[in-house]
């Protein structure tokens, strides 16, 4: 059994690739962790900070709605069924409730950790209920979110945000480094486009180990096409679009450059559920069917291993899969052969 005291005498260890030999180091006390969660109101106690500090992880993943920043305003009776009213956030009312949320207590001691936070954001910390691109605050919501979680000022997904982009990016953790040092520079993990240069991937150097963990986080708000309306509330529209051109072109060749040997997508809405044909009442991808198979096919590139989906949205915890087919050649016979890959959702 491995030794519990501090000291690091015995035989050399796998250094996974990173070139680092067996240290005191490499026997990590903190456990090789990530946390993601959403959903999480200013307005109510949020008891279960000192429990998620006392998982001990190398960083916190926001998958949406770290706040509520729009208002229920009430139900308009013009309509059957008649339909909730939503009232969309200013940028002042989005700063003082990412404020509230800085100053209360469990969050609060939860950061003094140094842990590293980011995400991105969903509906009600965007600033508008089922909010999309026509949101007039866009660009403010954005800032005001890098803002919360503290990216740094030469972060992309910061760079971004402030050019009206969206909130999206990708960090990458490498599990064989020291404690407090898993984070990846984006210069070392060679994926960002827009911070390595636009060159042949072949030509790309990667600074990480194959225990590292590549976390992708997608903004399903900012350029979302806003869902249809009247009767065609109960079509799946072939036309709308989640992610918008620039961040699918990004994403694609982001996730198609990743050499960490687990990557997680993350995303506020749901991707696998089915639960509701109006997306105006149940958000999902499937209401958007050829964005959503653009996702998968950019998720189960060749050479993207063990990719994970990690959804809100819904105030409920759901693990769901879909098995996801690929025509690989035809037999002697003319026959089509199948080559079927798992994709899981976890929805926090």
């Amino acid at each position: 059994m491995p030794s519990n005291d501090d000291s690091c005498e015995g035989n050399s260890a796998d250094d996974g690739g990173s070139g680092q030999s067996s240290s005191c180091a490499s026997r990590r006390r903190r456990p090789s962790r990530l946390l993601f969660a959403s959903c999480n109101s200013q307005n109510l106690t949020q008891p279960l900070w000192p429990i998620i500090e006392s998982r001990n992880a190398a960083a916190f993943v926001w998958a949406g709605d770290a706040i509520y920043a729009d208002h229920f305003a009430g139900m308009d009776f013009t309509h059957f069924p008649p339909h909730p009213i939503h009232e969309s956030a200013t940028p002042e009312r989005l700063r003082q409730y990412y404020a509230q949320q800085r100053s209360h207590p469990g969050y609060k001691h939860f950061l003094d950790t140094n842990i590293t936070v980011f995400g991105t954001m969903d509906d009600h910390d965007y600033g508008a209920n089922n909010g999309d691109r026509t949101y007039k605050y866009r660009r403010e919501s954005g800032v005001a979110y890098v803002d919360f979680v503290g990216e740094p000022d030469d972060s992309p997904i910061r760079k971004r945000a402030a050019a009206g982009r969206g909130v999206y990016g990708v960090k990458v953790f490498d599990f064989a480094r020291n404690e407090g040092e898993e984070l990846v520079s984006d210069v070392d993990a060679g994926i960002d486009p827009d911070v390595v240069d636009d060159a042949d991937d072949a030509e790309l150097t990667y600074d990480y180990s194959n225990k590292s963990v590549a976390v992708f986080v997608l903004d399903v708000r900012s350029n979302r096409t806003p869902w249809p309306k009247g009767l065609d509330v109960w079509v799946q529209s072939d036309t709308g679009d989640i992610l918008g051109e620039e961040q699918w072109e990004w994403f694609e060749k982001a996730i198609r450059r990743s050499k960490a040997s687990v990557n997680i997508i993350v995303s506020g809405l749901q991707v696998h559920a089915n639960r509701f044909p109006n997306a105006n009442i149940a958000e999902e991808w499937v209401n958007f069917p050829r964005s959503r198979q653009r996702l998968f096919e950019a998720i189960l590139q060749e050479g993207v291993k063990a990719p994970l989906i990690v959804s809100g949205d819904v105030h409920m915890a759901q693990l769901l899969r879909k098995d996801c087919f690929k025509r690989t050649y035809e037999d002697d016979d003319g026959l089509a052969k199948r080559r079927a890959r798992p994709l899981v959702e976890l929805t926090t």
